[in-house]
């Protein structure tokens, strides 16, 4: 059973930044939820985060100030996206592409379910296919189940880093067994969807 795609996760969160969430949350905008359209950078990235947070995402205390060190048009998406956690989700998956996948893929926009992604990036961490194979996975899944991929994705990053990162001591095996013992609820999640 595969369980995603662990060591591709690993490195564009790396290569972006974008894997944490810090600043002052969501009460500092007040009761209701904002107009962001009218936020600065520091609220819409507070904003993210925290709806990241409240939906599963695994994140650490540096996502609001990477976030605001993002360009245009990353933080433009999450304008739109506004507090919908898939759509923050597709943002990050938008923003990661050209790094991860500068051939293509990357950002769901098929019809598969976020298991058949899952199943397929465990199936390339195992094989140790080159980054195009994980690519093609999440670029097979419908954009409607990115959030949930994104929790199981990032339970393997936050919660197998070592086993899910570089060699020597990452490897897509190892990735898998770590992702398979510490992030079962995660997969579970995205395996429903």
């Amino acid at each position: 059973m595969g369980h995603g795609m662990q060591r591709t996760l690993a490195t564009m969160v790396a290569l972006t930044a974008l894997s944490s969430c810090g600043g002052s949350a969501a009460t500092d905008m007040g009761d209701g939820p904002p107009d962001m359209a009218q936020v600065s950078d520091v609220a819409l990235c507070d904003n993210a985060c925290a709806r990241l947070v409240a939906c599963g995402v695994f994140l650490d205390n540096q996502c609001s100030t990477n976030c605001q060190a993002g360009d245009a048009t990353y933080k433009a998406c999450l304008r739109a996206a506004a507090s919908d956690c898939n759509a923050i989700a597709l943002c990050i998956f938008k923003a990661l592409a050209p790094f991860v996948c500068p051939g293509g893929g990357g950002v769901p926009a098929g019809t598969g379910t976020c298991k058949a992604a899952a199943d397929c990036e465990g199936q390339c961490n195992a094989t140790g296919a080159p980054r195009s194979c994980g690519c093609a996975c999440v670029a097979a899944m419908s954009p409607t189940k990115t959030l949930s991929l994104l929790v199981n994705n990032s339970c393997a990053d936050s919660r197998c880093a070592i086993q899910c990162g570089p060699p020597p001591n990452g490897n897509g095996n190892a990735c898998n067994a770590c992702h398979a013992q510490l992030c079962q609820a995660a997969y579970n999640q995205c395996a429903a969807q």
